[in-house]
């Protein structure tokens, strides 16, 4: 804790493993009273989180009214990302200042972040002094299904907006098709924002256009329709049976599926940027992660086989082992079989294994028919003598681009962080159990199953925790699971007035 001209800081400092969903934010609040800040910074390969999250403090010109009272009598100097102005009340208990956008997105989560307790419906806005709660804008105000139908009158905006606007939604459905025209007081969240999409069997879309003088929301705002030349996979299902051509703002393809209904067609950036959001304004159910890309018929399905079962094995027409197979379904073994003038290699089902006597009956030759259980068993260079049927990935580049057969007595996979490398390959069970760390910052992990030593399951992360500075966070390494599947440094900032 630091007490510098009335004010008590406190931080903390972290390096450890994360979820990706909290990774390279920052949340930032500032009433005057209290400041707190929050910052992560991420990444995803082995020990990589070693960059120091720094604190965003240098003021950035905008001026917000701050406090807990109804009068601004107190204004704040907002600093680094807090690019907008605040008012929460809870209960009656009001705050306001500055605020990161960030913030103002999602309230709930920065309130956890922040250690700070804010509504659920805060007000943001932009401008000096936008949270003003005694200034006012007067409006015009009408609602129509035509826009030359929209007869204004005259209102005032109340404490809790801060803009003029005018909307317009346009919803066209197979069983419905209607638009909207409204003019009136917006709050800022939803000013100058365009979104649209069409799936085949339903377009919809809608549009705002703000303004911050009073009576000046006269304009028009128009949602295009002509087409833009993007062509994309349409309907409501995985296949890309029809196309459409997109209009307007239209500018992505998208893909989305919420477990009950899957929607394909064109759509606008803003709807991939935030889909749950848009999905409120656009009255069609998307998923809170939506599949959109740039370019013709990027969005159709990519096929890929549903039965593969894990398992590879040579598949060659000789003694060598220069390409591989998937097997897929009930094929759990690698088979060789050679009959002294073609040698055949590939994946066996156990029945096709059990009945081996009887494959080698068929042919009145010599014939050797062998089945072994373990990616590329069957290469030509190992024997069931040998083999311990384990597939490891192998090397120290951080990677799985090679593997290895494990050999008796090895029936484990390892990963180990020793002297600022990762390591990959085969131990022994005995290894494992009596693995003695020289240092803190060495581990290692082991496991039973085939690539269970891939980089995408396990993760290596430096690791500490400090509440004076990033020098006094001495690092150990720890070892991630999923789901925290980045490396991360956070630093928290709390300063409060005195």
């Amino acid at each position: 804790m630091d007490h510098r001209q009335n004010v008590a800081t406190f931080n903390t400092f972290v390096r450890h493993c994360s979820t990706p969903e909290k990774c390279n934010l920052t949340f930032s609040i500032n009433s005057g009273l209290q400041t707190s800040t929050w910052v992560s910074q991420c990444c995803s390969t082995d020990v990589c989180n070693t960059e120091n999250a720094d604190m965003p403090g240098i003021p950035n010109g905008l001026v917000c009214c701050g406090g807990n009272d109804d009068f601004c009598q107190s204004t704040v100097n907002c600093l680094g990302v807090q690019d907008q102005c605040f008012t929460s009340d809870i209960g009656g208990i009001i705050s306001r200042g500055c605020s990161s956008k960030s913030v103002c997105a999602d309230p709930v989560n920065a309130s956890a972040v922040l250690q700070m307790s804010l509504s659920p419906q805060m007000q943001c806005c932009e401008g000096h002094l936008c949270n003003n709660p005694n200034a006012f804008l007067i409006y015009n105000e009408c609602y129509s299904r035509s826009c030359d139908e929209c007869q204004n009158s005259i209102t005032l905006c109340s404490s809790q907006s801060s803009a003029c606007g005018v909307l317009v939604g346009s919803y066209n459905m197979v069983w419905t098709n209607y638009t909207i025209f409204d003019a009136g007081c917006i709050p800022t969240q939803t000013c100058n924002w365009s979104l649209s999409i069409d799936y085949g069997h339903g377009s919809n879309s809608w549009s705002s256009w703000c303004c911050n003088s009073s009576l000046c929301n006269v304009e028009k705002a128009n949602i295009s329709s002509d087409p833009n030349g993007l062509v994309c996979c349409a309907g409501m299902d995985r296949t890309c049976q029809n196309s459409m051509n997109c209009t307007g703002i239209q500018d992505h393809c998208f893909i989305s599926d919420n477990g009950q209904q899957v929607y394909a067609g064109c759509t606008s950036k803003g709807v991939c940027d935030s889909p749950l959001r848009a999905s409120i304004f656009l009255n069609i159910p998307l998923n809170s992660h939506i599949d959109c890309c740039q370019g013709p018929l990027c969005n159709e399905p990519v096929t890929t086989p549903a039965n593969d079962n894990g398992l590879v094995c040579c598949a060659d027409a000789n003694s060598t082992c220069q390409n591989h197979i998937n097997c897929t379904g009930s094929q759990d073994y690698c088979f060789t079989l050679d009959n002294g003038q073609l040698v055949q290699k590939g994946c066996a089902s156990k029945a096709f294994c059990d009945n081996s006597a009887a494959v080698t009956l068929q042919f009145n030759q010599s014939i050797q028919f062998n089945c072994c259980n373990g990616s590329l068993c069957n290469q030509p260079s190992y024997t069931s003598e040998n083999i311990s049927g384990l597939v490891c990935c192998e090397g120290a580049n951080g990677t799985c681009q090679t593997t290895v057969n494990c050999t008796v007595p090895e029936a484990r996979c390892f990963m180990a962080y020793a002297e600022g490398a990762v390591l990959r390959g085969c131990t022994t069970q005995s290894a494992c159990q009596n693995s003695v760390q020289s240092s803190p910052s060495s581990q290692m992990y082991c496991c039973l199953e085939d690539l269970c030593n891939q980089p995408s399951s396990t993760l290596f992360c430096n690791s500490c925790q400090s509440v004076y500075s990033w020098e006094a966070c001495e690092s150990s390494v720890t070892l991630c699971f999923p789901p925290y599947s980045t490396c991360a440094s956070l630093q928290y900032s709390l300063n409060l007035r005195k």
